[in-house]
């Protein structure tokens, strides 16, 4: 029985500081690609929410900013990938709609551009 473990963690870890009224936010830290959906950008949402079918400014690693719209948001299920209508701060997401995503790129409210710093891969 693993409750007591996951009471401790729901006790003693705090969750995610987040601002959940900030301009959307998100900065991509992993990419997947499917055949019917295209390139898939995967990350923690930071700020913000987010609604399927919005416009989003994609900030890459060197400051330049280019316009996508983002068609899906799939959360998480378990390991099961689930298709939801919204996202909000501290959600771990993956997004379709951006041609060619990369990590570190990141993506935010066409209205608040702010690019994250660049992450660094070993």
């Amino acid at each position: 029985d693993m409750t007591p473990l996951f009471q401790t963690i729901v006790d003693v870890v705090p969750p995610p500081q987040v601002d959940l009224d900030g301009p959307f936010q998100m900065q991509v830290t992993n990419l997947d690609y499917n055949t019917f959906q295209g390139a898939i950008a995967i990350g923690r949402v930071k700020r913000g929410r987010l609604k399927a079918n919005s416009n989003v400014k994609v900030v890459s690693g060197d400051g330049n900013a280019e316009s996508a719209r983002i068609l899906q948001i799939f959360g998480y299920n378990g390991l099961d990938r689930v298709e939801i209508p919204s996202a909000q701060a501290g959600d771990i997401v993956c997004l379709t709609g951006i041609e060619k995503p990369l990590i570190s790129d990141t993506i935010c409210d066409p209205e608040g551009v702010e690019g994250l710093p660049p992450l660094a891969v070993d």
